[in-house]
């Protein structure tokens, strides 16, 4: 048997849907990549940019907060 370690729909529900694998994974790398982003713009001094990228790092980061929050946690006690 061979496991297949990118199939998440085995572990997780939310997975279970028609969405494609490889946009999930881009989504959830979507905070990663705005703070570099933001990291690369305090580097080359504009100040005002790197906050911009900060605050769209921020708000991902509670959208994602508020998306796992309100699941139901499916565990055996």
């Amino acid at each position: 048997m061979v496991i297949d370690h990118w199939d998440f729909s085995r572990h997780h529900p939310k997975f279970e849907s028609d969405v494609p694998i490889g946009l999930l994974l881009m989504v959830m790398m979507l905070p990663f990549l705005t703070a570099l982003v933001s990291a690369w713009y305090c580097w080359r001094g504009s100040r005002r940019a790197a906050m911009g990228w900060w605050v769209v790092t921020t708000l991902i980061y509670v959208a994602w907060c508020f998306y796992h929050m309100t699941d139901p946690l499916k565990i055996s006690l």
